[in-house]
């Protein structure tokens, strides 16, 4: 992430999904940190157990040899395109459409695998 995105807070909401596994450099986690303390407006960070990144699209569901790739998790393709679906889709209802979600006022017993955090300035 470039040193001039962090140096301004980003002024619309924001929201990033992660796998809960440390995938991620050391100095990536520090400048995701400051940028999601940074944000001026309401701010989510959502770590998901079971997925890893090929996860994030839809590799899960097109073939059962996706399994076997380095950069799945153990988590039901399904479900995780489920569950990833339902954030995001609660996440632009909310901001683009000014539809409050459920999903976005804390931990959801639907959604186990996800640690909720969020702040708002």
């Amino acid at each position: 992430m470039p040193a001039d995105i962090l140096a301004q807070p980003l002024q619309q909401p924001f929201m990033f999904l992660q796998s809960g596994t440390q995938m991620w450099k050391l100095d990536n986690l520090a400048r995701l940190q400051t940028l999601y303390q940074g944000v001026s407006g309401p701010a989510y960070h959502l770590k998901i157990a079971g997925i890893l990144h090929d996860d994030f699209g839809d590799l899960p569901l097109l073939t059962p040899v996706s399994a076997l790739l380095k950069e799945r998790g153990p988590l039901n393709g399904a479900r995780t395109v489920n569950l990833v679906d339902a954030y995001v889709v609660a996440f632009f209802d909310q901001y683009l459409k000014n539809q409050p979600s459920p999903l976005l006022t804390g931990a959801s017993p639907s959604y186990p695998e996800v640690t909720f955090e969020s702040h708002a300035p």
